[in-house]
């Protein structure tokens, strides 16, 4: 008896998922076609909010200055009062960081938490996503989709739950290899996380206008 086993392959096949790509370190191939372009990097929150801006070349990276702003409030504040001044405050540093900084072509931050498990304040991230964004758009500078953490992780170290030690020691290496010039003003953790997204977004596929 001949038995069909044609639906069996159709079955086979369909279940198939395609395979990621091996992980490999990003290079200035991936990322020198926004050559040209200059990007301000952001990790927001509201107690350090770490700003880099990144030149792109055609065979390096060039950071042009880094910023760490924090958001103040009164120190009798607390709750979502203490939220909203630290909020305002930071808005108001962000429009001067801004005014002064010519040139820009693109603001890239790093994704809102959802919330839960580890991070205790997510509204903080998001307060300070609103005052970047309200305080760009002031300024007429583009806001590019949000790069999530286990994005960039993936892309500066190919493992997406790398802790930050391990991504940051990932981003040393990288500095040399693509290489960054500037990157020893890149000097706390608040501006490795936005260098990290800002490389991250560099690396995405869709090219200059993605």
């Amino acid at each position: 008896m001949t038995i069909n086993t044609a639906g069996l392959k159709a079955i086979s096949t369909k279940a198939r998922v395609p395979r990621r790509d091996p992980w490999r370190p990003p290079t200035m191939a991936d990322l020198s076609k926004h050559e040209g372009r200059r990007i301000i990097a952001v990790d927001q929150s509201l107690s350090a909010t770490g700003l880099v801006v990144i030149h792109v070349h055609a065979d390096h990276l060039s950071i042009l200055r880094t910023e760490t702003l924090r958001g103040m409030a009164d120190k009798n504040a607390e709750g979502y009062e203490e939220t909203l001044q630290r909020a305002l405050s930071l808005g108001k540093q962000l429009a001067t960081k801004l005014g002064v900084t010519p040139d820009i072509d693109e603001i890239v931050h790093e994704g809102v938490p959802i919330g839960g498990g580890k991070i205790v304040r997510p509204e903080s991230s998001l307060m300070a996503s609103l005052a970047l964004r309200q305080e760009a758009g002031l300024w007429g500078i583009p806001v590019s989709p949000m790069v999530q953490p286990q994005t960039h992780r993936r892309v500066i170290c190919g493992k997406p739950g790398a802790t930050k030690k391990e991504e940051h020691e990932a981003l040393a290496t990288l500095a040399g290899s693509l290489p960054i010039l500037g990157y020893e003003i890149v000097t706390n953790e608040a501006t490795r996380d936005a260098l990290c997204v800002g490389i991250a977004h560099l690396a995405r596929n869709e090219g200059k206008n993605g």
